[in-house]
């Protein structure tokens, strides 16, 4: 999106070549990347204060990252692969009720972040209600993951000495 700024955790300074080599095979104007470094907890959750769209990693998507931006209040694009490691923000989106947010193809990713991007009222609306959506989600239901997976475990126990010898 013209005039749009990535913010980009990173080890990276801009100047270093690593960086600018791969800004470069992307096709993307190093002027507009602001990486940023490792920080202390509290300025690193300060940082999303700056964010309006994350747009989560592929192949491998977030974790913490991730559940840390939404839980700020950052709306996340994501786009769902074929393995554990790039379906995470998918299970995540979708268990907020934000499945239109997860892409299926990179032409999806581009075009769900670019109209996000461009819905300054829907991204008032996510970011206002992103911490109550997740408040309410099976992500923070504690209390029925525990049960359920005491319950598994109950489940493998008694396969277990159901066919030991």
């Amino acid at each position: 999106m013209p005039g749009s700024r990535l913010l980009l955790l990173s080890a990276e300074r801009r100047e270093d070549k690593a960086l600018l080599d791969r800004l470069k095979r992307a096709e993307i104007d190093p002027a507009g990347v602001d990486p940023v470094r490792r920080q202390p907890r509290r300025q690193y959750l300060e940082l999303f204060n700056q964010i309006d769209i994350a747009l989560d990693p592929y192949p491998y998507n977030g974790e913490t990252t991730t559940c840390d931006g939404l839980w700020m209040g950052v709306p996340h694009v994501a786009l769902a692969g074929d393995r554990c490691a790039s379906r995470r923000t998918m299970s995540h989106l979708c268990n907020l009720g934000l499945g239109e947010l997860v892409a299926l193809s990179r032409d999806d990713y581009v075009r769900i972040a670019t109209t996000l991007a461009g819905d300054l009222p829907r991204l008032a609306e996510l970011r206002a209600s992103m911490r109550e959506r997740m408040s309410r989600s099976p992500m923070m239901d504690y209390a029925t993951y525990t049960a359920d997976l005491e319950a598994a475990y109950r489940q493998m126990w008694r396969a277990w000495c159901g066919s030991a010898c």
